[in-house]
């Protein structure tokens, strides 16, 4: 069910995505194309906003906190799933790999390639600033509009 907490978490958690996102870009090798790496980062921070922040809201100022960082992070771990699958699908289109055993260990190797991303001081501190923000809000959403 729709509440204006889920809405104001999904909201600055994409928000905070679209932040994060351009700081990571600096940081990707000049080779590496794009894509649509800022709609695949803000739709998969919108939905961790939606679903695993903005049910958690009702408590305190502290869980609040906690939901947000927590979101952040539940948005990395996916990110890196994501963008690792995505890496991993392009090179099978172009016959790199002979079976699905060398395709598991290509997402695993990409995954690893880009774990240290998020490592950076400015992207860390978008991504920590961005979802105590995100937690913040979303619990004063879910306690003024209910």
């Amino acid at each position: 069910m729709p509440t204006a907490a889920k809405l104001a978490a999904a909201l600055c958690l994409a928000l905070t995505a679209l932040a994060t996102t351009h700081n990571i870009i600096p940081l990707l090798p000049e080779s590496q194309p794009l894509g649509r790496i800022y709609e695949i980062t803000i739709g998969l921070a919108f939905l961790v906003g939606w679903i695993y922040v903005g049910n958690r809201v009702g408590r305190n100022m502290l869980h609040a906190v906690n939901n947000g960082v927590t979101g952040g992070f539940i948005l990395v771990f996916w990110g890196l799933v994501v963008f690792s699958f995505l890496h991993m699908w392009k090179k099978s289109f172009g016959k790199t790999y002979d079976d699905p055993f060398e395709a598991a260990q290509g997402f695993f190797d990409a995954a690893v390639g880009y774990v240290g991303l998020p490592t950076d001081l400015n992207v860390l501190a978008s991504l920590v600033i961005g979802s105590i923000i995100t937690g913040i809000i979303a619990e004063i959403a879910g306690r003024n509009f209910n």
